[in-house]
């Protein structure tokens, strides 16, 4: 009964995929997935976990003509693939050693271009209504203040509504009284 829950464990080259996503090992490429590697991509990964593995990796090879042309004789196209290498001499704030974690924690930018011109952006686009929404979350003070705000307007209006009220009733009820004429009737013998 034990066997039949046994976790498979996978390993590479001695570091065991449950204790760290970063078990690793260069990616092979061979023509034949049968056959051993005819030669492994540098700095260049595959593991336990496929994207940590690809935030490991590089794109050394990419940048030398040499490696590329070896792993395009292993893939078998019918028509021949135009692949042009990244070109180190270019000035760029990546290494070319620098991980794809790099280049992802960058979002892939070399330079951010921060000058905001809403001008140039109306006029592109030509947008016919433009809206936003604001949303805001209220703090235990501000509610507490718009509460005892409230209150405070409340008490003020009520002082000055509650005795033009009364006079208002008091005022109905003497009318009411004056204009109640007693009736009396005599009786004649």
């Amino acid at each position: 009964m034990d066997g039949i829950f046994q976790p498979y464990t996978q390993s590479y080259y001695g570091c065991i995929c449950q204790n760290s996503p970063e078990c690793v090992t260069q990616y092979p490429v061979n023509s034949n997935p049968m056959t051993a590697a005819g030669f492994y991509i540098p700095d260049f990964y595959y593991g336990c976990y496929i994207m940590e593995a690809l935030l490991l990796s590089t794109l050394e090879c990419f940048h030398d003509e040499i490696c590329v042309n070896r792993i395009q004789s292993y893939i078998t196209y019918t028509s021949p693939m135009n692949v042009t290498i990244l070109d180190s001499s270019l000035s760029s704030q990546y290494f070319v050693n620098s991980t794809i974690q790099d280049l992802v924690n960058n979002l892939m930018m070399e330079q951010w271009n921060s000058s905001i011109t809403y001008e140039n952006y109306y006029n592109q686009c030509q947008p016919k209504q433009c809206t936003y929404t604001y949303t805001t979350t209220n703090s235990a003070i501000s509610i507490i203040t718009i509460l005892f705000g409230l209150v405070g307007g409340l008490v003020t209006i009520l002082r000055l509504v509650v005795p033009l009220l009364v006079n208002f009733i008091a005022w109905i009820i003497r009318r009411r009284r004056q204009r109640i004429i007693p009736h009396i009737s005599t009786i004649h013998n």
